[in-house]
């Protein structure tokens, strides 16, 4: 298995290998502390809980983002420190790395500066590994970029690794499975 990394400008230097990746959204100088926070958060939470008298209470709930003051970290250390800490937003694997993030990297780049796209909001097993998984993810990532003056495509970093071992299908979405049921990217599928 080889390991490498990729700044979103250079995503197209990705191998051709079948592999696992990971995207990450690291901090940089031109982003707001508040912005980039922000996308870490759950989106929406349900939650049934019920009263110490057996009353049942059902609904939404949205976190409360907090507000940070800009100049609470060096902004420097603080791209660093991102880079190293910051969990995957989105896990996937493929059969083509390069072809797989090229698809994910032009999907983002419609989302954000074209206005024809059209968002995936509905995906089925014999979607995996398509285009159309790609949408879906470019579309729950992408909306939220839209909101977030500060930060740009050149504030993802793409993780991957390929296999060099034959693994089946099923091996492999068994990891990619197991990856996304333990670290929980928040825009990875559901």
């Amino acid at each position: 298995m080889e390991f490498s990394e990729f700044k979103f400008s250079d995503i197209y230097q990705t191998s051709n290998k079948p592999g696992i990746y990971a995207w990450f959204m690291i901090f940089n100088k031109r982003n707001s502390i508040n912005e980039y926070s922000e996308i870490f958060h759950q989106k929406k939470l349900e939650a049934k809980i019920k009263g110490n008298l057996g009353e049942k209470y059902e609904g939404s709930l949205r976190q409360i983002p907090k507000d940070f003051k800009n100049d609470i970290f060096k902004k420097n250390d603080l791209s660093l420190i991102s880079k190293v800490f910051a969990p995957p937003i989105y896990i996937g694997v493929s059969n083509n790395l390069c072809s797989r993030l090229t698809q994910h990297a032009n999907e983002l780049d419609d989302i954000l500066y074209s206005s024809k796209y059209e968002y995936v909001h509905d995906l089925f097993d014999e979607d995996l590994d398509s285009p159309k998984e790609s949408k879906y993810f470019a579309s729950r990532l992408g909306k939220v970029l839209k909101k977030k003056r500060s930060i740009d495509l050149n504030s993802l970093l793409i993780k991957t690794c390929e296999f060099d071992d034959i693994m089946t299908r099923k091996e492999i979405y068994n990891l990619e499975y197991f990856l996304n049921r333990t670290y929980k990217p928040l825009y990875g599928r559901k």
